[in-house]
């Protein structure tokens, strides 16, 4: 009996003391597991939608936290801590203890759509069966007819988005959303995806000052750019704005109980009976939630209703994580490199390793801190409006192709229309299909009606003087489009192929063409206040970091700083962060938040 207790004790992670209570089983947890478990539960049930999972109105939370260690200017890191240090002791706590009834799967298997984020999902397992059940049809319809709710519930556990095939539908009934919430908001979210997907591409740009310009390089790449379905207005409905405009009026968000108070659970709803019932049911479920939180006895109720176990916890006022003091520096040295200045110029390093204690600079809220890289990506700009250049030059030589504005704006017939029908209103209905630079498209829309004034001035006035019936490729220069501000390539030629379907009536004149000035580009004195903001920045974002390790007395940022500077000056070799350096470094973090 001892010689098996003292092997349990010797596991750093759930030991369980089964006991004999009145025929009941009892299971006991270490002090170290018991504070990591309450903040893990805490973020867990008051920061996301867990605890409508565990109170009977969720089949799934589906939440994910960050795998980097140095997200200190985030108001949600020491949210993502918590997690972190939680999903250690959840996982080997979860694999001893099997429940018919709850689970929370961690994944750490990286999704492409969302790389560098931990993937967490709460599970009410009946009620995940029984709404899969009930909707069996249209999950079948989506994922195969051999789906089955045990099957799909087995496959949750690996990947949530992939396993429902990205269907917003399927995914709103497993969030518990209710079929016709589900079913309306996720045809608003189609359509509003579908105008946004090539960054509103061909409305007209807003963002004209050079400022505004370079925030360009803040947009994230567009999702899933050349797989894209065309989207069709439904039924009774002209264009798809139309439809989104009918679908908005027709959803209301939450209520303002459910929206303002912990834990949320916002959500769109149409303003139905069993919509409303639906409402009605959270809020009761968030009173229980917060009754729960408020609870002295909150961990083991929590792991009661996971694990189907009764615990007895420890009365712990203080924990720290033990923190070898030799070795974390290196560690700590060795992450920041990785994350934070392995990709920029080496100039600009020293500027950081020199600020960890030393602030000088308020942050002015023009954070390119993201964009180590910035002044490559200014560099590949300047050189693809070169090539864009030279491209205009070798259209003006080629006899089929016309000019509207010499160095800016072409375009060749491809079918021609009807002699005697010019367009000369604004208001026309349309085929198009946007191309990048290497032909492929990126955003097309059949027969849709526009108001060419609303449009980028390359394209209206490509547009305009078109026949009825007539196919045009159109050549837009950068300047008569987006500028840089766009998440495709940037500084290059903007393609687009029209067909004119028909011309309304329409006594609006035309907007006169506007050009965005990119010449900022190549303005030195422009780009040498950019790079004082883009240093400052970094000795900013130096500064938080160092201000936030400050904190621990395990750390000593001097010996940070100097293994930093034999990484830049390469008298140190750099390896790759281990994952359990990486939980060091997160037990830091961890005593930092939690630990006084």
């Amino acid at each position: 009996m001892f010689k098996k207790l003292f092997l349990i004790l010797s596991l750093q992670f759930i030991v369980f003391v089964c006991l004999a209570a009145q025929g009941k089983r009892v299971c006991s947890i270490s002090e170290e597991e018991t504070v990591v478990l309450e903040h893990f539960f805490r973020a867990l049930i008051e920061e996301t939608e867990g605890g409508y999972v565990l109170y009977g109105q969720k089949p799934v939370c589906a939440h994910a936290f960050s795998k980097e260690l140095f997200t200190i200017n985030s108001p949600w890191h020491a949210h993502f801590v918590a997690l972190r240090e939680g999903a250690r002791i959840w996982k080997k706590l979860s694999s001893e203890v099997k429940n018919a009834h709850f689970s929370v799967f961690i994944n750490e298997k990286e999704e492409a759509r969302l790389p560098g984020w931990i993937h967490l999902f709460v599970i009410n397992r009946p009620l995940f069966l029984k709404t899969v059940k009930e909707n069996l049809s249209l999950f079948q319809y989506v994922l195969g007819p051999k789906t089955t709710p045990e099957k799909l519930l087995e496959k949750m556990a690996s990947s949530f988005d992939s396993t429902l095939h990205e269907d917003k539908v399927l995914i709103g009934l497993i969030l518990g959303y209710g079929r016709e919430n589900a079913l309306y908001v996720s045809r608003m979210e189609y359509i509003s995806a579908y105008l946004n997907a090539a960054g509103d591409i061909p409305f007209k740009c807003t963002k004209k000052s050079p400022e505004d310009q370079l925030r360009g390089f803040l947009l994230p790449p567009p999702e899933n750019l050349y797989a894209f379905k065309i989207v069709t207005p439904s039924c009774g409905f002209q264009t798809l704005e139309e439809e989104l405009n009918e679908l908005e009026s027709q959803i209301k968000v939450s209520s303002e109980k459910l929206e303002t108070s912990i834990p949320n659970f916002i959500f769109g709803h149409i303003d139905d009976r069993a919509a409303n019932q639906l409402v009605a049911k959270l809020e009761k479920a968030q009173n229980e939630i917060k009754s729960l939180l408020n609870s002295k006895n909150f961990l083991q109720k929590t792991l009661k209703s996971f694990l189907n176990e009764e615990f007895t916890v420890p009365q712990v006022s203080n924990y720290q994580f033990p923190i070898d003091q030799e070795g974390i520096n290196k560690i700590i040295a060795k992450a920041i490199w990785e994350e934070e200045l392995q990709d920029y110029d080496r100039d600009c390093i020293p500027l950081f390793i020199n600020a960890l204690l030393d602030f000088s600079v308020q942050d002015d809220n023009f954070s390119l801190l993201h964009l180590p890289t910035l002044f490559k990506d200014i560099a590949q700009v300047r050189e693809n409006l070169a090539k864009t250049a030279v491209f205009f030059s070798t259209l003006e030589q080629q006899q089929d192709i016309h000019c509207i504005v010499p160095q800016k704006l072409y375009y060749k017939i491809l079918e021609p229309g009807d002699d005697n029908i010019i367009c000369a209103s604004t208001k026309v209905c349309l085929n198009y299909a946007f191309l990048d630079s290497l032909g492929r498209p990126i955003k097309r829309q059949p027969n849709v009606l526009i108001d060419l004034n609303s449009t980028i001035s390359g394209f209206a006035h490509a547009v305009k003087g078109m026949k009825l019936g007539e196919t045009r490729e159109i050549y837009i220069h950068p300047s008569l489009a987006y500028g840089i501000y766009t998440p495709y390539e940037r500084g290059v030629l903007l393609k687009a192929v029209v067909t004119l379907l028909n011309i309304e009536k329409s006594d609006e004149p035309f907007s006169e063409m506007t050009s965005l000035d990119v010449s900022f580009i190549e303005d030195e004195e422009f780009l040498k206040s950019v790079r004082e903001r883009y240093e400052n920045t970094l000795i900013w974002r130096a500064n938080l970091i160092g201000s936030h390790l400050k904190k621990s007395k395990d750390v000593d940022l001097d010996l940070i700083k100097q293994h930093l500077q034999e990484l830049s000056e390469g008298k140190e070799t750099f390896s790759k962060l281990t994952p359990a350096e990486a939980t060091l470094i997160n037990r830091v973090h961890w005593n930092i938040y939690f630990g006084s």
